[in-house]
């Protein structure tokens, strides 16, 4: 399966900030990766997303992990045994990359979100 990376600006300042005040940069960032998982969950569903019996689709979980204990990492899961198959593509089947068009499509918001996450860190700071 693909490698998909975010640039997140103004990293150094965020990781600084969650040492130093980690309740409050977590808050922000939770909300950022809600966001983020939401985004992913709209922009890959059809017509981005193949559609045969619609299995596919229903077998997608995309959520926090933990976010009770303030974990920041996310999890996108494919239920479903031929889903690299479909996103690869085989040698009778073209690759349908849906996740990579997903995450195309997603990646600016998603960026965007990081940004205000890391505003937001930064004004509640600038208050303490």
């Amino acid at each position: 399966m693909p490698k998909l990376e975010l640039k997140i600006l103004g990293l150094k300042q965020l990781e600084k900030n969650l040492r130093k005040y980690p309740a409050i940069s977590i808050k922000h960032l939770q909300k950022a990766l809600r966001f983020s998982m939401a985004e992913l969950s709209r922009e890959e569903r059809p017509p981005v997303m193949p559609v045969d019996t619609g299995n596919l689709m229903r077998k997608t979980i995309l959520g926090l992990n933990n976010p009770q204990i303030n974990v920041l990492s996310a999890r996108a899961t494919i239920n479903v045994k031929y889903a690299e198959y479909v996103h690869e593509g085989t040698a009778k089947m073209r690759a349908r990359p849906f996740i990579d068009e997903g995450f195309i499509k997603a990646k600016k918001k998603i960026e965007g979100r990081f940004k205000d996450a890391l505003d937001a860190i930064n004004k509640e700071v600038a208050k303490v």
